[in-house]
């Protein structure tokens, strides 16, 4: 036989490459609590955040810029009935009587900024929500794995005022200083403000978006970071701009903190000292001071450090348990920004796979699509959405951004690491679970997980007692006396496999082009914002009396789940949502 034919022995075959379809590194790759410390670093980190948001970074006009601040910070929110200042040309005004806003000399008509402006006392109650501080840009903040240090960062005024370690915890804004302004330094301060971003939402798990400020000499720019991407202002130079730079100053320093990103419904319970989500499924354990049901968190289990995509976050929480009154249930709580193009969202797939008994799956509770203050419109109560913001400019123009929605779920059991195993028989086992868990979606539910990491790998006590049972079908071609050996063993042990995070499922029984839905395209005979006649309460809906000329619908329909009974049809926020005229 010829060298080019000789076979090869069995069990050594070699090895082949295969093209992956990651052509670039990114921040998202790689799960937090798996990622080395050197990854943190900002020549690490910063190259991984470019990659990230390069693609989905909005550059904005300057008309687009002024028609953005002015529907997110609007007069009436920064200068309320009780202000002593009722326009920012009456703000600008007082600052010019003060000297702090005027010319150099007689001989040039110029007027400029001879300090930085301070609002604090120019709102009467609308005062700044915090103070800004500069002890960062000398000491990492705590709070983070990584040692980065901010210029600036506005702390809430009972943090700021104490002794208190500085902490990404605490931070409500922040901003980078730069001596002067180029391509270069513009470009690296946008990356550097994004690292620092992702660190931000990291630290903090009731917020989804951050504005940051970026100060390059005489020059200014302000960029909002969401889970859809990002947009930054046009550079205003802001002795041409006093009107602008004012209005981006006193914007982030005193909005309401919904406004800038944190999420309403998560909030502290001070009278229980305990962290409160509001849902809408009146079987939870409690209710906040508007009577609205909330559920209680009593532990982080894990939030997504990515600037974009999902920027899911887990917790571990208890509601009462309906059977007995003063007993209560472990439950996981998951917000997670999903696609709603999907047709099929994680809680539609756990109750088709609730339908058919699959064991090792979460037991699905509620699901519900999150609701929040629109933009422009705070007042109102909108389905969160990253479509808002985007429509608040214009029309995209072709610019990309990810079309996200809020959702939150509640399942149970509440389970641990698989890393966390004590015997090489419980992994094992364990993993034999994770196959016939597989097996039996496939089978019985025809649907498909598609998304194995270690992170969805968990273990749950077994109990006996409540009828769970190992799936030990893979003994039956033993023999009588070894099968029962071995299944003496397996139900000594205390834990089972648990599969759990089906938000990338998919029905197999369905084709993939029927997986998404199409964007409904708009015309004078329909409008996107009006709901289809079979579309759930999940569907984005519009503020009333908008400008033609700015539509703040979003042209998605998602569909009607197949098993009503398991997914509430209300929203987090028991308000009744305005509908589109």
């Amino acid at each position: 036989m010829s060298e080019t034919h000789r076979a090869i022995p069995l069990g050594v075959k070699p090895l082949t490459s295969h093209t992956t379809p990651y052509t670039l590194s990114r921040l998202q790759t790689v799960p937090p609590m798996y990622r080395k410390k050197s990854n943190w670093y900002r020549e690490k980190m910063d190259t991984l955040v470019d990659n990230d948001t390069q693609d989905l970074h909005w550059h904005l006009s300057s008309p687009e810029s002024r028609r953005l601040l002015e529907a997110i910070f609007p007069d009436h929110m920064l200068f309320p009935h009780t202000s002593k200042c009722s326009s920012m040309t009456h703000l600008l005004d007082s600052f010019r009587g003060q000297g702090i806003y005027k010319r150099n000399n007689q001989r040039k008509p110029i007027e400029q900024w001879q300090q930085f402006p301070s609002c604090q006392g120019k709102n009467a109650e609308k005062d700044m929500a915090g103070k800004w501080h500069a002890d960062g840009a000398t000491a990492p903040l705590k709070g983070s794995d990584a040692n980065r240090k901010p210029d600036f960062i506005l702390l809430p005024l009972s943090i700021a005022d104490s002794s208190r370690e500085l902490d990404w915890r605490d931070v409500i804004v922040f901003r980078e200083m730069k001596s002067r302004k180029t391509t270069d330094t513009l470009r690296k301060s946008y990356i550097e403000g994004a690292g620092k971003t992702a660190l931000l939402l990291y630290a903090q798990d009731g917020r989804h978006s951050a504005p940051y400020l970026q100060m390059l000499g005489h020059y200014m720019v302000l960029t909002f970071f969401d889970r859809g991407g990002s947009l930054s202002t046009a550079v205003f130079d802001i002795h041409d701009n006093p009107d602008v730079f004012l209005h981006i100053l006193l914007g982030i320093s005193t909005a309401p903190t919904e406004t800038i990103g944190f999420d309403e419904t998560v909030f502290w319970d001070r009278d229980d000292k305990k962290k409160k989500v509001l849902v809408a499924w009146k079987g939870s354990s409690s209710e906040d001071d508007k009577g609205n049901p909330t559920v209680s968190l009593e532990q982080l289990i894990f939030i997504s450090d990515t600037l974009h995509s999902r920027g899911t976050t887990v917790w571990a929480g208890s509601m009462k348990d309906p059977t007995s009154p003063m007993a209560r249930r472990q439950i996981v709580v998951k917000d997670s920004w999903i696609d709603p193009l999907r047709k099929f969202t994680e809680g539609s797939m756990l109750a088709k796979l609730n339908d058919v008994n699959v064991k090792g799956v979460p037991q699905l509770i509620h699901e519900q699509q999150v609701q929040g203050p629109h933009p422009s419109h705070a007042e109102m109560k909108v389905n969160m959405s990253m479509h808002f913001l985007r429509r608040l400019v214009s029309q995209s123009g072709g610019r990309q951004y990810q079309l996200r929605v809020l959702f939150c779920l509640l399942t149970e059991p509440l389970g641990i690491q698989i890393m966390a195993f004590s015997s090489l028989a419980q992994l094992l086992i364990a993993f034999l679970d994770y196959v016939q868990i597989h097996k039996d979606a496939i089978v019985k539910a025809k649907v498909l997980h598609r998304d194995i990491s270690w992170l969805n790998l968990l273990l749950v006590v077994w109990d006996a007692s409540r009828g769970d049972s190992h799936c030990l079908d893979f003994l039956d071609h033993l023999l009588p006396e070894t099968h029962e050996h071995l299944q003496a063993k397996i139900q000594e042990i205390p834990y089972r496999g648990f599969l759990t995070d089906w938000g990338y499922a998919v029905p197999i029984d369905v084709p993939q082009t029927e997986a998404y839905t199409t964007p409904e395209p708009e015309g004078p005979s329909t409008s996107p914002s009006t709901p289809h006649h079979d579309a759930p309460p999940t569907s984005p809906i519009s503020p009333p009396n908008t400008s033609t000329s700015v539509d703040n619908s979003v042209p998605v329909r998602i569909p009607v789940p197949k098993t009503p009974c398991l997914i509430s049809p209300n929203h987090r926020l028991t308000q009744t949502p305005s509908t589109a005229p």
